[in-house]
Order: structure tokens, then C-alpha cells, then sequence
């Protein structure tokens, strides 16, 4: 249970009072009528248009600015080539087929971001492309590069004297300030619980500080324990909560009135028992940060250490953690030269710009860089027509792409990687896409994708697809998804997405498509989550989430397994359709935690452990009572709120004339709004698993006869035995032509398993 999303879709349809729902064939026909449009993978920049027949301007790294930009006397830098294309609009110039700007093999380090506006614009069929030189590797970098030989051993006497034992006489160091280097930027505040302390507190998100690389591997800055997280033994003081400030639980007994509130808000104390010989040695520590997960599993929060008292083994916060803090729950404590204890860690003195650094190899010429670049490296607003392709962004603290505005953008066949922030952030505009890319070791997220109107659900249209996405979220681990979807009209398709701490894709919004993705080993350090997730609106209606692979997903170690999901529907969740996916070795595979008009149908699940489809009577959960009564789960919210601007803004206006395209909505108020009603899990075929459970939750009258008589469940297969998949023992669970399913659900429709995940040309 918690602060949501939103979204979703809906054709099961009740026909009166009495008689609940549409018949069986007529819910078959109008879902096979959503899944008969089977698009395949293509490229959104067509052949012709990247013909190589347009004016051409090129950039090398041992160019000049003040040469012509032709091929033998190239620019210098993205900015020239820019303005070279201004001055061809200036003159009049501009070809019918476009601008062409070639990047030559090298890397390009960027000081700032490199900005294009709306007067950067092509033409439908006469783009601007900034692309690499073909057979080339063109690197984009906001950072520094370094060389091991470029630092020497630490013999300092009151810095050695702080480091531990074994790595004296390993550790070496170096000084930026030598190398003119002297903005460093701060140990930041971030993660999920930033969204509560940010909206109602003076405490602000930061951006992710500088981060040091030796090849493609990420550097840890100095911390304990090394790897994992240790457990919190004891809470001395609890701090300020400031999620019990928000309106939104304005009536719960948790409830904080502001004149009841501390100011400024308090942190926290903890004890970390056995330890005091270790928390001795951190004395002289000044700038010392913890990261956990203080209450919830799946809210994180870094904080900053105000005190330690060694012989009381006790570690006290500036910052409150926004749910509180409980004992047995998962942190570590960082950004402390007494713990470069291991090769690949590292620490920076802010005071003194000093790095110090426990060398990840013998190597002396083994290559480091280090990310500097705060804001994003390319900034693109109302810029239309623009294509980026095959260069590679890596080495930044910020953002890669940041497109705001505009329309038909387009992200293809790069590779973005080792940066702090998201891969592409897509806010607005319309057509603008991802395609071809390799995204990986981002300290956020990888696509965001936010447009179109709720108001009106006018779609976007934005995409991604065809990603390999991989190793995200290594800084902010919750809610930071590989793929995260808003506004109305956006598409996920043919994307490939692992080895993440949390969700791979997130939605919220409305008529969102979400396709032949394959998604295996995430929320691998977190729990009460989905692979695909939403949650808590009402009238977010008409997602399609279709022809998907989710497997292999086992969660964090010692936690609770069966709070994990394939697709999760929280807090009511309403109006999605669910059809034709391929879950395999998973906790669960469906949670509709309380929501309603859900399509469950023609899905295949395989060894699952706990229940393939779960749905629940979440609503009238003591916990929930307060998020009803002020919000409406969007029906009804004040958008002056504290809490709504949050979450993003004003609710939408679901009883006006375009939202009666989703059935049971306009009536909703008058209907029970918060039981789970009209809920089809039907046809899906159950294989080494169990049947769907009903679980009741909350004091409520709805029980499992009720949510059976107002849902849709029937002809779904348990199959004790393998029904007949092409080729199991390589995870290849289409079905064959003569497969018994076909004969104990004859209109099953067949899944294009073949098509599903990264397509090659």
C-alpha cells in the first residue's frame, strides 16, 4: 500500500443492475479486437530519410570552430555545427532534404550542456541529424579522465592514521584542485521518500554528486558494510514522520495537525549494537551519509549523519526519514575515508579537494574518469524534427537527453551509460522516441516518457522501443524504473530489461500500450512491487499491457517473497487489460490490489510460487480510510493540496465527455466505488501452479461469494503437466499447433512468443 501511480483500460462492460456483465463472447470479441494489431518492430527513421544526400557539416575533436566544418577542415564543437545551420536558415538556405552533421571518431568532453531551441527545428521530411561518423565511435563525456599514475601513495600521518589498518600503504591520492578542478558538488539528498520531505519540508532532492569510473566499472564511494546492507538493531528516537503531515491522511490517528508539528523537522537515532570500536575510528568524520530503506521496503532515503556516539553505539540523523524508521530494516552508512578499505573504493575531501583512492589494479596506466557535468548533456526544447544517432553518452552526473516540448525527436542506436541520472527524459510535445539503444549503469532510471492530455486524452505517441536496458537505478533505487510511462497515449514495446533494484516499467495515466517486453531479475532489492507497476487512480483508464515475458524474479534476500509481482495493481487500481503475457518462475503473477474493470485473460503462467492471479479487498483497509475519504483515489482531490502537487497535479475530469469511453466510470460514485468489482480472469492457462485466489482484506462486507459474483473468472487450465510449449527447457513457451490447450480453451488465442523482446533487422 502506498503513494501510487496511476492508469488503466477496460472492455469488460456491466449491462444493468441485474444483469452485471456482457457475455462471454462479446468480452472475447472486443479483446481479441485490442490484440489483432500485431505491429512488428521497425525503424522510425526511415532509409531516406538518413541518406546521406543533404548539406553536411562535420565536428572532430582536433577541429576548430573558425574552419568551414567541411570534411578535411571540420568544427570543433556541437555548438558550431549548430549555429552553421542557423545561418543556413538565416540565408534562406535550409535544403528540402535536411542537415546532416557528422561526428568524427573521439571523445567530446562537454563543459556544459548543449542546448538546441525551437529555431534548431527540421522539417517532417528534412531533419537535422547530429549522428556518428558511420563505422566510428563517437563518446560524449562531462567528466575528467585520469591515469593511476597520476596519484601517489598517501603518507600523510593523520590521514593514515584514519584509515584502516590493511589498506595503509595501498591507498593513493591525488588533488583536483591541481588538475583545476574545484567544483565537486555536494553529498545529495535523494530517493522516494525525497517526494513527502520535499513538498512539506525545507529539504530538497539533489543531483547525484561526481562518480568515479575504471572502465565500465563503477567505483563505490567508501562505506560499510562493502557490499549489502546492515540491519538497523534498535530505534532510539523515531524523528519527525513527515508523511503524517500530508492532507491526504488528514483524519487517520497518525495524522499531524501543523501546529502539532516539529520545526524544523527532527531526525532520527539508531543503534547499531556491537559496533563501537568501528564508530571510534569514524571521530573525525564530517560528512558522513546514510542510505536505507528506514520503514518500507520499497521507499528508500539517503540521510545525513548529525552525530555518533561511539560508546553508545548510536547513530543520529540531520534529516527525518519521511515513514519513520523501525528496527531489522536495511541501511548502510557512507562517504567515510575510515572505511577505503577494498580495491575500487574511493573518497573525496570537499574541504581540501583531495581524492583518495584504493586502486582497483596494478595497472599505472590503467585509464579513471570522473563525472562532473551536473546538468543534462543534450537539452532539447520545442526542438521538432531532430534525430541523435549512434553516439555514445556516458561519464555525467546528469541526464543524456532532455526533451521538453517539440515533436518527432528521435533517440536511435546509441549507447548511454554510467551516468547519475536518467538515460532520456521526455516531458511534453508529441511523436518523439527511443529506439535502437543500449542503456545501462544509470544512477536513475532509463526512459521517461510523460505527454499527452489527461484533460482531454489526446495521446502523445511517444515511444520507446527496441531498448536493451540493464543495471539501472544504482543511486535511487525506488521508483526510478528502466521505463516509466505518463500522461495518455504512450507505447513500450520490444524492449529487453534487467538487473534493476525495483520496477522495470511504471505507468500511470491513461491508453498507454505496453508490448512484447522481455523483463527478468528486477526488484531484486525491494519488495511489495511489480516488474510492471500502478497504482491509486481511479480514472486511470485504458492501458493495454500485452505479449510480454516477465521470468526469473526472486527478490531481496530474506524478504517477503510474495510481495512481489509480475503485474501489480495497487491501491485500487482500475481499467487495465492484461492479455497474453508469459509469466515464469515468479512469486505471483497478477496482483488487483482492490482496483476494478481489470482484464486478466489468455495469459500463460508457469511455476509460480505463491498464486498466478491475485485479487484483492484492499479498499476499506483501516490505512486506506483516510487516502478515500480526501482523495477519492482520484475522484475527488483539492489540487492546492500539498500532497496532490506531489504527485504530480489537479485530478483529471473523469465524469466529462471523453472519459465515457471507459465503462462503470461516469456511474462509479454510485457503484460501490470501493469494492472490486467487474474483474475478469478468464482463459488463462495455469501450469505447475495454483488457481486464482480471492483474498479478502479490511473490514468489509464484500467477501469472496460477492467478488466472484461481480467478476468474470472461469475456463482457465490448471495443467499439472508441460501443455505442450515448442522448447521449455530453453524457456521458449510458445505453444505448439497441437498444443491441449487448444482443446480445453478452444478460442485461447495463440501468444507470438517468437516476437517477443529485442528484434534485430
Amino acid at each position: 500500500m502506498r503513494w501510487g501511480f496511476l492508469l488503466t483500460q477496460l472492455l469488460f462492460r456491466r449491462l444493468s443492475d441485474s444483469m452485471r456483465y456482457v457475455s462471454s463472447t462479446l468480452v472475447l470479441l472486443s479483446v481479441i479486437a485490442l490484440v489483432l494489431f500485431e505491429p512488428a518492430p521497425r525503424a522510425s527513421a526511415s532509409k531516406d530519410i538518413m541518406k546521406d544526400d543533404k548539406i553536411t557539416f562535420f565536428i572532430a575533436p582536433d577541429g576548430a570552430d573558425l574552419n568551414d566544418g567541411s570534411k578535411e577542415r571540420p568544427f570543433a564543437s556541437l555548438e558550431r555545427a549548430r549555429d552553421a545551420i542557423r545561418e543556413l536558415r538565416e540565408r534562406g538556405a535550409y535544403p528540402d532534404n535536411g542537415v546532416m552533421v557528422y561526428l568524427r571518431e573521439g571523445t567530446y568532453n562537454l563543459q556544459s550542456s548543449f542546448q538546441l531551441e525551437r529555431q534548431d527545428s527540421g522539417y517532417p521530411n528534412a531533419p537535422v541529424i547530429f549522428r556518428a561518423y558511420p563505422g566510428e565511435e563517437v563518446d560524449l563525456m562531462g567528466g575528467v579522465s585520469m591515469k593511476i599514475s597520476d596519484f601517489e601513495l598517501v603518507s600523510d600521518a593523520s590521514i593514515l592514521d584514519r584509515l584502516p589498518q590493511e589498506a595503509r600503504g595501498k591507498v593513493v591520492q591525488a588533488s583536483l584542485k591541481e588538475k583545476r578542478i574545484h567544483e565537486y558538488g555536494q553529498m545529495p539528498l535523494y530517493g522516494h521518500s525525497m517526494i513527502f520531505l520535499n513538498a512539506i519540508t525545507d529539504y530538497r532532492s539533489g543531483t547525484p554528486p561526481p562518480e568515479l569510473f575504471y572502465g565500465d566499472e563503477v567505483m563505490t564511494i567508501a562505506r560499510w558494510p562493502n557490499e549489502g546492507f546492515k540491519t538497523i538493531d534498535d530505534v532510539v528516537e523515531i524523528g519527525s514522520i513527515p508523511r503524517h503531515w500530508m492532507a491526504d491522511v488528514k483524519g487517520a490517528s497518525s495524522y499531524i495537525p501543523p501546529e502539532n508539528r516539529d520545526n524544523p523537522p527532527k531526525g532520527f537515532v539508531i543503534k547499531v549494537s556491537d559496533e563501537h570500536e568501528r564508530l571510534k575510528r569514524w571521530a573525525q568524520a564530517d560528512d558522513v551519509w546514510m542510505f536505507g530503506y528506514w520503514w518500507w521496503d520499497w521507499s528508500d532515503q539517503s540521510v545525513r549523519v548529525a552525530s555518533i556516539d561511539a560508546e553508545k553505539a548510536e547513530i543520529a540523523t540531520v534529516q527525518p526519514s519521511a515513514y519513520g524508521v523501525r528496527a531489522r530494516q536495511r541501511f548502510y552508512v557512507y562517504n567515510l575515508l575510515e572505511e577505503l578499505d577494498m580495491p575500487g573504493e574511493w573518497y573525496l575531501d570537499r574541504k581540501t579537494g583531495i581524492l583518495y583512492l584504493y586502486p582497483p589494479t596494478d595497472d599505472k596506466d590503467a585509464a579513471l574518469k570522473l563525472s562532473l557535468l551536473e546538468e543534462g548533456m543534450i537539452v532539447m526544447n520545442d526542438v521538432s524534427h531532430v534525430i541523435i544517432k549512434g553516439l555514445n553518452f556516458g561519464i555525467s552526473r546528469g541526464n543524456a537527453v532532455t526533451i521538453t516540448g517539440g515533436a518527432n525527436n528521435l533517440i536511435v542506436e546509441c549507447r548511454i551509460g554510467k551516468m547519475g541520472g536518467n538515460a532520456v527524459t521526455i516531458d511534453g510535445g508529441v511523436g518523439h522516441g527511443v529506439e535502437n539503444c543500449t542503456i545501462y549503469d544509470m544512477g536513475s532510471g532509463g526512459i521517461l516518457l510523460a505527454g499527452g492530455s489527461r484533460e482531454t486524452l489526446t495521446p502523445a505517441n511517444h515511444f520507446a522501443r527496441n531498448n536493451h536496458i540493464y543495471n539501472f537505478s544504482r543511486i535511487a533505487k525506488t521508483y526510478t524504473p528502466a521505463i516509466g510511462i505518463s500522461g495518455v497515449g504512450n507505447k513500450a514495446s520490444f524492449n529487453k530489461i534487467h538487473n534493476g533494484p525495483h520496477a522495470a516499467i511504471t505507468f500511470s495515466g491513461n491508453d498507454h500500450v505496453i508490448e512484447y517486453n522481455e523483463m527478468f531479475d528486477v526488484i531484486r532489492e525491494s519488495q511489495d512491487m511489480g516488474v510492471i507497476y500502478s497504482g491509486r487512480d481511479l480514472t486511470a483508464r485504458g492501458t493495454v499491457i500485452r505479449h510480454n515475458f516477465i521470468h526469473s524474479i526472486k527478490g531481496v534476500e530474506g524478504g517477503h517473497a510474495d510481495l512481489i509481482y509480475g503485474v501489480y495493481f495497487d491501491d485500487m487500481y482500475s481499467g487495465t487489460t492484461v492479455f497474453g503475457n508469459v509469466f515464469y518462475d515468479l512469486p505471483t503473477g497478477i496482483h488487483v490490489n482492490g482496483g476494478r474493470d481489470n482484464i486478466l485473460d489468455n495469459n500463460i503462467f508457469i511455476s509460480i510460487a505463491n498464486r498466478p492471479i491475485i485479487i484483492s479487498t484492499t479498499g476499506f483497509m483501516e490505512m486506506c480510510e483516510p487516502h478515500w475519504e480526501n482523495t477519492g483515489y482520484g475522484l475527488k482531490s483539492d489540487p492546492n493540496r500539498e500532497d496532490v502537487k506531489a504527485q504530480g497535479g489537479p485530478p483529471v475530469p473523469w465524469n466529462t465527455a471523453p472519459y465515457k469511453k471507459y465503462p462503470n466510470l461516469a456511474n462509479i460514485l454510485e457503484d460501490e466505488p470501493r469494492h472490486p468489482k467487474y474483474n475478469s480472469a478468464s482463459r488463462n492457462v495455469l501450469v505447475n501452479s495454483r488457481d486464482v485466489q480471492i483474498w479478502l482484506r479490511g473490514n468489509v462486507d464484500f467477501g469472496e461469494e460477492r467478488v466472484r459474483e461481480y467478476s468474470r473468472i472461469e475456463d482457465n487450465f490448471l495443467a499439472a503437466d508441460e501443455p505442450g510449449f515448442i522448447d521449455a527447457s530453453k524457456m521458449n513457451f510458445g505453444l505448439k499447433a497441437d498444443s491441449i490447450v487448444y482443446k480445453k480453451i478452444p478460442d485461447f488465442e495463440p501468444i507470438p512468443f517468437e516476437l517477443i523482446g529485442l528484434q534485430t533487422d
